[in-house]
């Protein structure tokens, strides 16, 4: 779409009969004459050069005539507007359409003083004398003879199109307004009276020196006549160029060569200020401008410094060093706007050894600067929500356009007290699906930077970036996140970095993603973030401002040589599903989320396929308070995940980590799932839950194996002290090595609660751990098989009929090799039987039924259900077997009793 030039087509011909003349379109508001026919309407609004006349096929066709066809200017006769150069030519065409096919074009040159004076003629001549071969702006003429055969396809009878190129030169004048066309971008179009525009080297750009030129002059060269004007608007609101002279930016050159392109250019610029602005020292290539800013709004710069600046070629940019401060009540950006090339390509925009001093974009500014946000925070339903505009900040870089990437790199600089809408120190918009944009820093820090009124993230990518990448860098004391892209993150990778002190009110304080696909963190420490009940890191599509479509698994996250401590709000949260979490080397200490203290994935849709954790610390970690209100079960206190395939813990310590409902470490929800838990030669201490599985509680099946020399002591729960499984615990072994001690439930399971024990191998030690029922072992349902080559002893239930070991259904086999160390009883709801005398009688007895030394008693009536959790099973009573009373109650008789079950009715095999 090229300049658009106020010209308008006017067209004459004979009436019926030859009676009088007929013209059209009206050319004052009061001309009213019927013509039969249709007029497109002025150009301008439509931002064409062209314009047309046609008569419907579906009404009558033009009786038989000659048009002839005009061009004039301005839309009254009546007032003297003329908006172009008298002297600038315009080459004007006529084609002529019959029944939608071409039948003729003509072509004729005009000067601007031709279009005004046709004007002139249109308002003092006579109908029949208004356009014509002898008129000043005639174009051509074409004489129409009916046919019998209606138009095809819904075309027209007759179409007459006339349609303009201007060819100005150097110096010629026009006045114009800027006007935004459909296509989002600034069009300067014809008004009177307007802004001066002046054409040199290709291009319209205003005058922004007052004073200069004599506006007599100018009204002169515009081709007025009577009264000259004695002003004209001056100045920046232009979508072209606008010249700006030594009197309004200094450019100071040391050593500038004759072939040096020093300029300055801007574009769509309401409010310009630009105050002891410098340019030092430069030489500059022919590949473009200086400084150039598209679209600007609203921009006050004070103090601004550009120095070192050297010119290429976009595609081989150099490092920019840029000093921008004291940017106060900006609109749309507050320092710099990288519009890059329709062409298709990668352009690298570097930006270094810079400062951003307390820029504040205050509110959005032209150039459809406004981002996908409302103030209130509500929703966004879809990617063309008409959302309360709300700007950028500091620097914005757009590469929306198809097939264009943007290489984005910044080194050794700083965005200090920095302000706006999204993306207070970096912006960059390309509204893509996926994009190969990259954003990279290198030595750059964030320091209290914040939203102006409504505004988030210190970096926002409008759409998607292929990789951010920070090394040494830090982001500190900032206020509503980090980053935020609203659609895809391929990979984030953040190396020798600092995140602390970040504080929020409702978005995340780090990182709020609509998807990514890999997040790692190298010796980074990420400290005290957070503290408005949001995650501190949200891959999340369900809140406002964040659009994905088909969203694919996380491929990991890996965590090395980190620090994460202190965040309020659990650290990750996503409801994307991840192939593999790796935490290596680091520290994970006094976290505190709503859900899950460091790790939520407990969406249906989210979960983990694996974790390895080698040489950390998890320490000191808690979910959120329960809060029925809300909704909200505080389950995992390092973890909360609907599915998890496997996790490893080796050479790593757990320890005082808690849960106010479920999973003291770790929670999973999904009961259809077998989770396979392996814990080598680490130390998992003094964890904690208040329902259920002070460890581990899960509502499916697992295989729990301990490995090396492992220590698994002083946990605590309600139910299941260790571990809780609602499913069945397929496996649980300890080795040689390997200690299980001094753990605690105040109802069920010392060790373990369960509803079915398939195998149990103790090679280890399982001692001094204690409940009311079960010290070491309640399992609901069946108990397939145990085996005991190291310690089972010293396990004291807190009730004569508790027992060490406490089985609702069939027991198995028990194997105790010579050796080992066991102690306590073994109780059912038949009875009760003491490990230690099964163990000497099976020594030599082979299979036996055990009532030389089993006890039997009857059932005790179903104690009321305690919930384990969420959707967990009851914990006593209920589906679960009765729980036995309290110390006081005697012990039952040896001797069968009418109607109480006999011990003969089910067998303990004993080798």
């Amino acid at each position: 779409m090229g300049t658009p030039y106020d010209i308008n087509i006017f067209a004459v011909w004979d009436s019926p009969g030859g009676s009088g003349v007929i013209s059209a379109p009206q050319t004052s508001p009061w001309d009213s004459r019927a013509w039969g026919g249709s007029y497109s309407g002025n150009n301008l609004p439509a931002l064409k050069n062209s314009e047309r006349l046609w008569w419907p096929g579906s009404s009558a066709q033009p009786h038989a005539t000659t048009f002839h066809v005009c061009a004039w200017t301005g839309n009254d006769t009546s007032s003297e507007i003329l908006t172009i150069d008298r002297q600038m030519r315009v080459n004007l065409t006529l084609t002529v359409k019959r029944s939608g096919q071409v039948v003729k074009t003509m072509s004729l040159v005009h000067s601007g003083i031709d279009i005004a004076l046709q004007m002139t003629q249109l308002e003092q001549h006579a109908p029949g004398d208004q356009c014509g071969p002898e008129t000043a702006a005639y174009v051509g003429s074409y004489s129409y003879r009916p046919t019998n055969k209606r138009p095809a396809d819904g075309a027209p009878w007759l179409e007459l199109q006339l349609s303009w190129e201007a060819g100005p030169k150097n110096g010629q004048v026009r006045l114009a307004k800027t006007v935004r066309g459909a296509d989002g971008q600034a069009y300067e179009v014809a008004l009177d009276p307007g802004r001066l525009l002046v054409y040199r080297d290709g291009a319209w750009g205003s005058v922004c020196i007052e004073g200069f030129p004599n506006p007599a002059l100018v009204c002169r060269q515009l081709g007025y006549v009577g009264t000259l004007g004695e002003a004209f608007t001056y100045g920046a609101d232009a979508a072209s160029p606008i010249t700006v002279t030594d009197r309004s930016l200094t450019v100071v050159a040391d050593e500038l060569e004759a072939s040096a392109d020093v300029g300055v250019t801007f574009v769509g610029v309401p409010h310009l200020r630009l105050v002891d602005s410098v340019v030092r020292g430069l030489q500059l290539s022919t590949g473009g401008p200086l400084v150039q800013c598209l679209d600007c709004a609203f921009l006050t710069m004070d103090n601004v410094t550009v120095q070192d600046l050297r010119g290429y070629p976009l595609t081989e940019s150099r490092p920019v060093n840029v000093c921008c401060q004291s940017v106060r009540e900006a609109n749309g950006w507050g320092c710099v706007l990288l519009r890059l090339s329709e062409a298709l390509g990668s352009y690298p925009v570097r930006i270094a050894n810079s400062t951003f001093t307390e820029v504040d974009v205050h509110w959005a500014g032209a150039y459809g600067t406004f981002s996908d946000a409302n103030k209130e925070g509500n929703p966004v339903e879809n990617d063309i929500y008409p959302a309360l505009p709300m700007g950028y900040g500091a620097v914005v870089v757009d590469a929306g356009r198809p097939g264009v990437a943007a290489v984005i790199e910044v080194s050794d600089s700083a965005f200090v007290s920095v302000a706006g809408g999204l993306g207070y120190g970096l912006a960059l918009i390309n509204n893509a699906m996926l994009s190969l944009d990259s954003i990279t820093l290198n030595r750059v820090s964030f320091d209290q930077c914040r939203g102006s009124l409504y505004g988030s993230y210190d970096i926002y990518v409008q759409g998607s970036v292929h990789s951010f990448v920070a090394t040494r860098s830090s982001f500190t004391n900032g206020y509503e996140g980090v980053l935020g892209v609203t659609r895809h993150a391929e990979i984030i990778r953040m190396s020798d970095c600092v995140l602390a002190d970040n504080a929020c009110a409702s978005e995340p304080a780090l990182f709020h993603l609509g998807s990514l696909s890999a997040l790692e963190l190298h010796h980074c420490n990420v400290s005290r973030n957070g503290g408005c009940g949001a995650a501190t890191i949200l891959v999340e599509r369900q809140l406002a401002f964040v659009f994905r479509r088909s969203p694919e698994a996380m491929r990991g996250i890996i965590i090395t040589n980190s620090t994460l401590v202190g965040n309020l709000g659990t650290f990750f949260a996503s409801d994307l599903y991840v192939s593999g979490i790796t935490l290596q080397d680091s520290v994970l200490e006094n976290n505190t989320g709503v859900t899950a203290g460091v790790f939520d994935l407990s969406k249906p849709s989210s979960g983990v396929s694996s974790v390895d954790i080698s040489g950390c610390r998890i320490a000191g970690n808690s979910a959120g308070s329960y809060s029925w209100d809300l909704g909200v079960d505080g389950n995992g206190g390092f973890m909360s995940t609907s599915v998890l395939s496997s996790l490893t813990l080796k050479g790593s310590s757990v320890e005082g980590n808690s849960a106010p409902v479920s999973g003291g470490v770790l929670s999973i929800d999904n009961p259809r799932q077998t989770s396979h838990v392996t814990i080598e030669d680490s130390t998992v201490r003094g964890n904690s839950a208040s329902a259920s599985g002070g460890v581990l509680a899960t509502r499916g099946f697992v295989d729990v194996t301990l490995l090396g020399a492992s220590t698994v002591v002083n946990h605590s729960a309600a139910s299941g002290a260790v571990l809780y499984g609602a499913g069945a615990v397929n496996s649980f072994e300890v080795s040689s090595k390997s200690v299980v001690a001094d753990n605690v439930a105040s109802r069920q399971g010392g060790v373990i609660m369960t509803s079915a024990l398939v195998t149990a191998v103790i090679d280890g030690k399982v001692e001094n751990n204690s409940a009311r029922q079960g010290a070491a072992l309640f399992v609901s349902g069946d108990l397939g098989s145990l085996a005991v080559s190291g310690a089972l002893k010293r396990n004291a239930a807190a009730t004569a009929f508790g027992g060490s070991m406490w089985v609702g259904g069939e027991l198995g086999g028990l194997s105790f090799v010579t050796g080992s160390t066991v102690d306590g009883t073994v109780t059912s709801a038949e009875g009760v039987a003491d490990l230690a005398d099964v163990a000497a009688s099976g020594a030599a007895a082979g299979l036996r039924e055990c009532t030389s030394v089993c006890h039997t008693r009857p059932p005790m009536p179903p104690s009321p259900p305690v919930y384990g959790g969420h959707d967990m099973p009851p914990s006593y009573g209920g589906d679960m077997p009765p729980a036995y009373g309290d110390d006081s109650m005697p012990p039952p008789m040896a001797p069968e009793q009418e109607g109480a079950p006999s011990i003969k009715s089910r067998r303990m095999r004993v080798y």
